[in-house]
């Protein structure tokens, strides 16, 4: 089978997952080309990896390609998306979908058009979440009546959100609740905190309700990176919950069961096999398993190549996995709850 090949328009920190993960795994993804705006960005790419960058995007037009990743600016996504479709091209493209309600009504129109675009929202195929959303929808705790939420901000947060409770493009009604208070530095994408100081802190809780479901998003602008603030996952359903890493459910005897979610990782403590992730067992059984077993990939880069094989897959078969749609609606929910801290 023959690697897909994908072209990137963008050069940052999110598109650099795509590169890394190219190069990983150059027989199932290629890289014919990068667009970029800035010429540093030509040496740059070529001598970090080896990467052909082009200025003008319409030079992609000469290469044959199954899709186009876009990943630039959020404010710019929803224009470049337009223009590649208007091109003829299948888009992967990054969130958000859009900054603001101009954007977002441009993009929902492109997908009522029928646009071949899908969205990398990559969070539901991280490993823990994976699995997680696996024992949900097992039916081994009947139907989802609530879910609490505080893994990830907005977009994010809203779409896990919807996967965890089995609902559609729904109705809703929104609460939320903003309080302030302060934390002591933590780590961020540069790295360990230099000063032992206190920063602001906010955290939002929204209730929404979908019918007679509730989800609650619970989430702290410091939470990516912190040492001291965790991340939660609660499902409650009619015959059992999810509570982090413990399953509690009814069997069909009516007895009570407690399981608890285990990773399975190799080539540690001893174990000579290829460094990697395998999945995640709820007690014999494998909820969970990791597509790219023999990779060294963190667990948001196994999500990221999940997103690529089912790019692929959609781009042969049409099969949806995050449609435009369904990313438009739950970033319409998450400017909800920020247009609300505004």
């Amino acid at each position: 089978m023959s690697p897909s090949r994908f072209a990137v328009v963008g050069s940052g920190w999110r598109a650099e997952y795509f590169f890394r993960i190219a190069a990983t795994r150059p027989d199932r993804f290629e890289i014919p080309a990068v667009a970029v705006r800035r010429e540093e960005e030509i040496e740059r790419l070529s001598i970090e990896h080896g990467l052909d960058a082009l200025i003008d995007s319409r030079r992609l037009d000469e290469l044959e390609l199954d899709f186009v990743v876009v990943a630039t600016a959020p404010e710019t996504n929803a224009d470049v998306c337009e223009e590649l479709v208007e091109r003829g091209y299948a888009v992967l493209l990054e969130t958000p979908a859009g900054i603001d309600d101009e954007q977002l009504d441009r993009m929902a129109k492109l997908a009522s058009a029928g646009a071949r675009v899908q969205v990398a929202e990559q969070y539901r195929y991280q490993p823990l979440l994976a699995a997680r959303l696996a024992v949900i929808e097992s039916g081994r705790l009947g139907p989802i009546t609530s879910a609490h939420m505080s893994v990830a901000h907005g977009y994010h947060g809203m779409a896990l959100l919807r996967a965890a409770l089995g609902v559609g493009i729904d109705e809703y009604e929104i609460h939320t609740q903003v309080h302030e208070s302060t934390i002591t530095r933590g780590p961020g994408r540069d790295g360990p905190p230099t000063a032992n100081e206190l920063d602001p802190s906010t955290r939002t809780v929204a209730l929404i309700s979908f019918g007679d479901q509730l989800g609650i998003y619970d989430w702290s602008d410091d939470q990516y990176f912190s040492w001291i603030r965790s991340l939660r996952f609660a499902a409650r359903g009619e015959r059992g919950e999810l509570d982090g890493y413990t399953a509690r459910y009814l069997l069909d005897s009516g007895e009570p069961v407690e399981q608890s979610l285990r990773r399975w990782d190799t080539g540690l403590e001893g174990n000579l096999e290829t460094p990697g992730h395998r999945g995640y067992l709820l007690g014999d059984d494998w909820v969970y398993r990791n597509p790219f077993p023999n990779d060294r990939f963190s667990d948001d880069e196994i999500a990221v190549a999940t997103v690529l094989n089912h790019m692929a897959e959609y781009v042969a078969t049409g099969e949806q996995f995050y449609s435009l749609a369904d990313s438009v609606h739950d970033t319409r929910l998450a400017h909800r709850i920020r247009d609300f801290r505004g």
